[in-house]
């Protein structure tokens, strides 16, 4: 919403609020269609976009609205700025049309609250700036997550192949410890043989005699 005016006829507004968006040309046109509207309700397009909607309904209001607004919702803002405008003006909108002391723009400043009040809820979530602004704000937080997404996927690839390495490390020694007990057994083994030969030859060379030799064949067979 950029615009909006309330007048007692074609001749004189009687208060009107602007935003920063509202041209002097748009603000123009929109004041022709006052004095030109003879139907309840009329809706018409600029050729910039914008949309002029005129009621006539005891007074005359109007709005200029952008495109982003649509021809239903303005007529609407003007059904509520009528509404707003009757708790205002506590004696009657028809009282308006008897009064001699009124003159142009002369409720601007005390109406200027309530013109507020509907603008701030009409163009809540609809200026195109802001539109576009979060618009790219949200895809330049898409495209963090997707990063921060792959960055823990490449984590978690490089730890599973980290948990298969050391799997079969702690494998390998497992494998290692089993090889080195069997050899410690073989070497165990031999060396009581040896042992034991040695013994028994000892022995025969010093004088066994029989009883050694046969420990000695009993031993090598």
């Amino acid at each position: 919403m950029k615009y909006a005016l309330i007048a007692r006829d074609a001749d004189m507004v009687i208060c009107e609020y602007k935003t920063a968006e509202a041209t002097e040309q748009l603000i123009k046109k929109v004041r022709q269609r006052v004095r030109k509207t003879k139907v309840p309700l009329e809706r018409r397009k600029t050729k910039a976009g914008d949309m002029i909607c005129v009621k006539n309904d005891i007074l005359i209001f109007a709005c200029a609205a952008s495109s982003a607004i649509r021809e239903e919702k303005a007529a609407t803002f003007l059904d509520e700025l009528k509404d707003s405008f009757e708790l205002f003006y506590k004696v009657g909108l028809d009282k308006i049309h008897q009064q001699s002391n009124l003159r142009a723009n002369i409720l601007d400043v005390p109406f200027k609250r309530n013109f507020e009040k509907l603008f701030n809820k009409y163009n809540t979530g609809i200026n195109m700036s802001v539109l576009q602004v979060a618009k790219s704000e949200a895809g330049k937080l898409k495209t963090e997550l997707q990063k921060s997404l792959q960055k823990q996927v490449t984590s978690t690839k490089d730890t599973e192949k980290f948990l298969d390495t050391a799997f079969l490390i702690n494998d390998q020694a497992k494998m290692f410890e089993k090889e080195t007990a069997k050899l410690e057994e073989v070497t165990r083994k031999r060396n009581w043989w040896c042992c034991s030969c040695s013994c028994i030859s000892t022995f025969v060379i010093a004088g066994g005699g029989v009883v050694g030799l046969i420990l000695l064949l009993m031993l090598l067979i």
